[in-house]
């Protein structure tokens, strides 16, 4: 079995940070905010649906936030970190 591989990740959102993944359990792409404010992130018109998986302030020691993206719109808290699964 070999592990997931790196794919070339475009984001237009000034402060956050994305790497994407590909491999046996899917796709994947990690965001990082590296600002001290909230960000509104929109995907690409194809992804309509998709998981997401955030750790933030409010999340604090408990595990990851999940939800699914419905909207196309992804909102990262001040120095949030997520997976998103599509």
């Amino acid at each position: 079995m070999t592990g997931d591989k790196l794919v070339k990740t475009d984001l237009d959102a000034p402060g956050v940070v994305a790497q994407g993944f590909t491999g046996s359990g899917g796709k994947r792409i990690l965001l990082v905010n590296k600002k001290n404010t909230r960000v509104e992130i929109k995907m690409p018109k194809e992804i309509t649906t998709a998981k997401i998986s955030c750790v933030d302030i409010t999340t604090g020691e408990n595990p990851p936030a999940k939800s699914n993206i419905t909207n196309g719109t992804i909102i990262l808290e001040s120095f949030a970190v997520a997976v998103v699964e599509i």
